[in-house]
Parts: structure tokens; sequence; C-alpha cells
């Protein structure tokens, strides 16, 4: 302690007016001697600690001191001076010499919003020297900007504290055997470190809560945002009251609106039905007309057929019926006028369907005109847009399509096939602009059908059955003798070798036909063998 006393009295003389790291000097390492050691700041730690080794080194201070006891507790100081000095040289022991300084740790958790600078603003100034960043922002007064405000509990609510705890149960690092062994010894005191800082964090939090709970610039604040919602809920419930009643407005209009437009096409249906009724009843009295000119009165002839009048009955309109049955009831017209008139009134009819089937043909064949030729457009550009085909590709596409004939299951996808180097829909074009984009040529030209045997024709005049037995005779009577042989048609029987038979060739070949020869050779053969 006496040592302790002139250390702290040579140091505080070198250090005096600076500001101190620290309050009290009683540490758990350093004991008395770090005391005085903890006033010095940097400037002048060093200084401090030459000056007091100047005078506490035992060579100097145990000059004509015989004490043991004297000399043991002046060495023993003087370790202790240096002791001091490496801790307050190590920032690491430094900061963890400044985080066991005796501190005021108490934080308040409530107060009146009136006194909150009172209570809080000193708790925050006292823990900001633990901040890591040196720029801590200030509480303020009620006067601080909302940003302000804002900064300041966001730094707290983010704060990083470099305050070390030290655990009883730690041991020293530097009694470490090895750098493996130092690394554990790191680990297992970091981890014993660990609940302290939680605590302090969790501590922390809570104090910032607290203060962020009564701070009256934070209240007024909340204040203020919870009258703008109300002002916004309330301006919204207006602009929707507002928009409700428009809605109902116009729904109201709208049916009024529909309601009129039901009306006004009721009284439309009704009018057109009236009109309709009123048509088809003129119509009926001009039919039931028509058919009574045209039935000519009792006892005389119909001056035009049921189905004809049935026709322009159902054909001509009610103005034509009217325009015809004013002139087949003129006065002084009879019966063959008004026949005439009927007559001209079906041919008319006649003439006017025919032009609207003419009409509808060409517009049926403009139609189909358009599609072949919107076809081709679509073949030509699909075929402009084929890359083009090699003389080995054409080649195996040909013996593909005679080898795969029309009536092959699937004939298509096996020519694809086989061709091998073209997609199916390349091969159906190519097949019809190689062969002829007509199906009708196509089939023409690949039909199997077509090859299939047909019955010979005769050609020539020595292979009809007449002239065809030169080894029988052949009597030729009746019909058959009159065409086949001149002259013949008086005599009742002639016998004929087969040079006669081989005479008459010239006259069936002039006047008959190879059939009608074969058919009275025929006849006359059965004759003979009978």
């Amino acid at each position: 302690t006496a040592a302790g006393g002139v250390v702290q009295q040579q140091a505080g003389a070198s250090c005096r007016g600076l500001t101190a790291t620290g309050g009290d000097c009683s540490r758990r390492v350093t004991a008395g001697t770090l005391r005085a050691a903890a006033q010095c700041v940097r400037t002048f730690r060093l200084a401090a600690y030459r000056k007091v080794c100047l005078e506490h080194h035992p060579d100097k201070k145990l000059v004509g001191v015989d004490c043991e006891e004297a000399k043991s507790a002046a060495e023993e100081h003087f370790k202790k001076i240096q002791e001091a000095y490496d801790v307050l040289s190590d920032p690491a022991k430094r900061r963890e010499y400044d985080s066991v300084d005796e501190f005021d740790d108490s934080l308040p958790l409530d107060c009146a919003p009136a006194d909150f600078f009172k209570v809080f603003a000193p708790a925050f100034r006292r823990n900001a020297r633990w901040s890591v960043d040196p720029k801590v922002p200030d509480v303020g007064d009620e006067s601080s900007s909302w940003e302000a405000v804002s900064a300041f509990y966001d730094f707290w609510y983010g704060f990083k504290s470099w305050r070390e705890f030290p655990h009883p149960d730690e041991e020293d690092v530097e009694g470490a055997e090895s750098r493996e062994h130092k690394r554990w010894i790191e680990r297992i005191n970091s981890k014993l470190r660990e609940k302290g800082k939680k605590e302090e964090g969790r501590r922390l939090r809570e104090f910032v809560d607290a203060s962020y709970r009564v701070d009256p610039r934070v209240i007024a604040r909340k204040e203020a945002q919870a009258a703008e919602r109300e002002r916004k809920k309330a301006e919204k419930a207006e602009a929707k009251r507002a928009q409700e009643q428009e809605q109902q407005r116009q729904k109201e209009a709208e049916e009024a609106r529909k309601r009129a437009e039901e009306a006004a096409a009721k009284a439309a249906a009704a009018e057109a039905k009236k009109v309709r009724d009123a048509g088809k009843q003129a119509l009926k009295k001009e039919r039931q007309r028509l058919r009574k000119l045209a039935d000519g009165g009792e006892g005389q002839q119909r001056l035009l057929s049921i189905d004809d009048t049935e026709r322009l009955c159902q054909s001509l309109d009610l103005a034509q019926m009217q325009q015809l049955g004013e002139a087949a009831s003129a006065a002084g017209l009879d019966a063959a006028g008004r026949t005439a008139l009927l007559q001209q009134a079906l041919l008319q009819l006649s003439q006017r369907e025919e032009e609207e089937g003419r009409e509808k043909e060409a517009k049926k064949q403009e139609a189909e005109a358009a599609l072949k030729n919107l076809a081709k457009r679509d073949h030509a550009k699909k075929m402009q847009d084929m890359r083009e085909w090699s003389d080995d590709e054409l080649r195996m596409l040909d013996k593909a399509v005679k080898k795969f004939p029309i009536g092959t299951p699937k004939r298509w996808e096996q020519v694809a096939a086989y061709v091998r180097t073209r997609t199916l829909e390349e091969v159906v074009l190519m097949v019809k602009e190689h062969q002829g984009a007509s199906s009708t040529r196509m089939k023409s030209q690949e039909d199997w059908k077509g090859a299939a045997k047909k019955r010979a024709d005769v050609t020539s005049e020595a292979d009809t059955r007449s002239a065809a037995f030169t080894d029988v005779n052949v009597n030729i009577t009746g019909e058959a003798a009159a065409v086949l042989v001149p002259g013949a048609a008086d005599s009742s029987s002639c016998s004929t070798p087969s040079s006669s038979a081989a005479n008459s060739r010239p006259s069936s070949a002039a006047g008959a036909p190879p059939a009608a020869a074969a058919a009275a050779a025929d006849t006359s053969s059965s004759q003979t063998s009978n």
C-alpha cells in the first residue's frame, strides 16, 4: 500500500490535468499499483513509467538498506509497476482493465415523459463510453427534429459495445504450454465471457425500449401518426361513402334507363308484331285471292296448276302478289289474259331463281378459286422456305412413291421414313410440286386400280365370230342372212361353205358391226346343230 501510494504520487505529478480512463485503480490483477498508473493517458504513460521506475528501482531504493524484508518489498513493488505498464500498453489487456473498472450499471426503465431528459439522458451519456463507434449521437432535447431522434434510436438499437466481461473461472493465457493450448484457452475464455455479453446486450435493449416508450418526442410522433391515420381513415371512409352514393345513383339511373329501354323495346316489339300480323293477314288474303284466280271458278278450267300456284304463293312477297292480284283482277280481262299474266309471273319467277342460282354458283366458284389461290400461295411460300432438295433425295423420293402406292396404310409416313433426310411435311410438299399440285393428276398417275387388267376390245375383222370358223359350214338364215349376205333376203335358206363365209367379210365389215355379226353367227350355228 505504501509503494502504491508512492507510485500514485509520482504518476499523478506527471499526468495531472489529463482525462483519466477509469476511476479507482484497485484491480483483480494489479492491486494497488495500477491505482496510480490508471490516471495517466497514453501520451505520458511511458514518461510516467520511466519516472516511477527511476524512483522505485531496487538498486536505487535499497542503497544502504540491509533488511531483507525491505529488499523483498521493494522488489515486489517494482514488479507490480512493470506489470501495470504491461497491462496499460496492451490494447486487449487495457480494454479488459477498463471493462472491469468501477461503473454505474444502473439503468432507468420508467419515468414521467416530462422528466425523460433528466432521467434517461445521463444514462445514455454514461454508457456511451462502451461504444465501438466514437461518434455517438447525443440524446438531444424536445426541439430535436425527428430525423435526429430516429438516427439516435437507430444507433442505440444497433449498439456495438467493446466492453469485456472476465469470468472468475478463466484460465491464464500466459500459462499456456503451446500455441494450440493457448488457442484452446482463448476459446474457453470466450465462451465463459459470452454470457456476460448477452446479459449486457439484453440490459441495454430493455433500457432503449423503455426510453423509446417514454420519450416525449416519440410519443408526440406516434400521436401525430395516429392522428394522420385517423384523418386518412376518415377521408377514405368519406371517399368510400361518396363512391357508394355515386354508384347507387348510377345504379338507379341505369335501372331507370333499362326500364325505359325495356318499355320502348316492348312497345316496338308490340308494334312490330302488329305490323307482322297485318303483313301475314294481308299476305294470306293475297294468297287466297291468287289461289282463287288460278282456280278459274266453278265449272271452269284451272288457269294454273296447283303446284305452280303454290310456288308463286310461297316465292312472291306481299307487294309482288298485290301487284299480280290487281293486274289479274282488272275489269275486262278474260281467262286467257289472266292465264297469260300468271304464266308471265311464273316465268319471271323462274328467271329470277335461275339468276339467283347463277349468282350463287358464281360466288361459290369465286370462293373456291380464292381458296385454291390461297392454297397455291401457301404451297409456294412453303416451297420457298424449304431448303433445296438434292438429286439423291429426289431419286429416293421417286423410289419411295413407287414402292408405296396409293392405298398403303400410313403411306406418307413410310415415304418420309424411306427418304430419311426430310420431314413428313416436306415430303408431301415435294411430291405435290414434283408430280403436280393437282390431286386428280396425282391420282391418275398413281392409281393402282387403273393398272388392273381390262377386257381386250376387238379391233380386227379377222377376230369376229362369223369369220373365225374356217373349217365348218355355216348356214345363215333369217335376219342374220339379210344382214351378212347381200341378196339373200328373198331366199329361205342358204348353204355356204367356209369360202362363202369368207366372201361375206366385206359386207359384214361394211354394213353390220362385229357384235351383230357374232350374234347372227351364233344363231345360225345353233340352228345347224339342231
